[in-house]
């Protein structure tokens, strides 16, 4: 009599589906069920830990980071509450995983993630480049925790990458929330009392900057331009792509801080004026 070949593909798709949707009796009840045979927990591990090919459509997806991805917190926290489990973690998966969870939005995740391998520096560059786009998708809460841990960079998560860079996000946090049209971002980067010392969004308007960004909001060119006091012909606005639909109406708030520019000035000359013709003569 022939023994039935077990379907470790089926099992696999079935625990990084489960872990997907959030399921945790399910994925407890599997997991209980294997973790003491080598083969199939090791089959497992493969699931966790296969990155090269990430895809949250696809049920052999990394299964941890399919949690990450749905912000599902308490899978991810029974996951690395299994000694056995977590200790066979690649960097390779901690560092896909929390990308993920950065880039989702899921803080409590991104709490769990980040101590396991801080100080690594592929775990560095999954941070800048889950940070940006936390700032393009305006995800305050996590971008604000990796701006104010102490153990992180804050120059190294802003940093722009040069012109030709194929990198995705290559400019800054900054320029992604003004891409992004996440105002909140923006207005916690450039004026927030916690970062005064750390940001200064002029390094980023100079002409060795080559900055391609389209913008689309028309509420951030506003405080662009009234609030950064951004000008027409500064590096940073000439090297924005104005969204078509906005650009006549960007062009008149231009003409308004010009209009105002000058009103101040003869505002300032009327009043000197009208001050002198006032005062007694000696």
């Amino acid at each position: 009599m022939f023994k039935t070949k077990f379907d470790y593909k089926k099992l696999n798709q079935e625990f990084a589906t489960f872990c997907l949707i959030g399921d945790l009796d399910k994925v407890k009840s599997i997991f209980n069920e294997h973790e003491y045979n080598p083969s199939i927990f090791n089959s497992f591990l493969n699931i966790v830990n296969i990155v090269t090919s990430f895809n949250p459509n696809h049920k052999n997806s990394q299964a941890l980071a399919n949690a990450c991805l749905m912000g599902k917190t308490n899978i991810v926290e029974y996951l690395l509450e299994q000694e056995k489990f977590k200790k066979n973690l690649t960097n390779s998966a901690i560092q896909v995983s929390l990308q993920i969870a950065i880039s989702s939005g899921s803080l409590e995740i991104v709490k769990m993630l980040l101590p396991l391998n801080k100080k690594s520096l592929g775990l560095y560059i999954a941070v800048e480049l889950g940070y940006k786009k936390a700032c393009y998708l305006g995800h305050l809460d996590t971008v604000k925790y990796l701006t104010l841990d102490k153990d992180l960079n804050f120059n190294q998560l802003e940093q722009t990458y040069g012109s030709q860079s194929k990198a995705p996000f290559k400019y800054s946090g900054f320029l992604n929330a003004g891409a992004g049209g996440q105002l909140e971002v923006i207005k916690f980067l450039s004026e927030s009392p916690e970062m005064q010392n750390q940001f200064n969004f002029n390094m980023l308007n100079n002409p060795g900057v080559k900055v391609k960004m389209e913008v689309n909001s028309l509420e951030v060119m506003n405080y662009f331009i009234f609030n950064l006091k951004l000008k027409r012909n500064d590096p940073l606005i000439q090297g924005m792509i104005i969204n078509p639909k906005i650009a006549k109406d960007v062009d008149l708030l231009f003409q308004k801080q010009e209009l105002f520019k000058d009103l101040n000035v003869d505002f300032e000359n009327n009043i000197e004026e009208k001050t002198a013709k006032k005062r007694p003569k000696l």
